[in-house]
């Protein structure tokens, strides 16, 4: 007797476990219907959304490449400008040092010009005198 209540009391469990379940296992079905649709439009709409990534991808390809060489192009010449101020630079740094470092010579070489002008100046001081 006491087993046949526990037997009885089992299957009136399982039958409230299952009639419990039954929301549960429609909601699941729904959620999978639902998901099933989403894969079918994805599965659609896929290939076109690829394409136009692989079109995306070569045309930023095609910039790149194109940007690549009109900076090649615009590199040369701004490295003949930068070469060509580094030289007028440099040559301007030594005009400059080379001046300082000779002063006497250069005083030296306008001697004979102020020697000349001394010259000059007391000639003419001298004609004025006499005349």
């Amino acid at each position: 007797m006491n087993l046949e209540i526990i037997l009885i009391i089992l299957v009136v469990f399982l039958l409230i476990i299952g009639i419990l379940a039954i929301p549960f296992l429609m909601q699941i079905r729904k959620t999978l219907n639902n998901l099933n649709d989403a894969l079918e439009t994805l599965n659609r709409h896929l290939p076109g959304i690829l394409q136009n990534m692989e079109d995306l991808t070569t045309n930023v390809n095609g910039i790149t490449g194109h940007v690549n060489k009109q900076v090649e192009a615009f590199s040369v010449p701004a490295l003949r400008l930068q070469a060509l101020f580094l030289n007028l630079v440099v040559g301007l740094e030594n005009t400059l040092q080379l001046g300082a470092k000779f002063p006497l010579i250069k005083a030296a070489m306008n001697l004979p010009a102020v020697v000349k002008g001394f010259q000059v100046f007391f000639h003419s001081l001298r004609s004025k005198d006499n005349g």
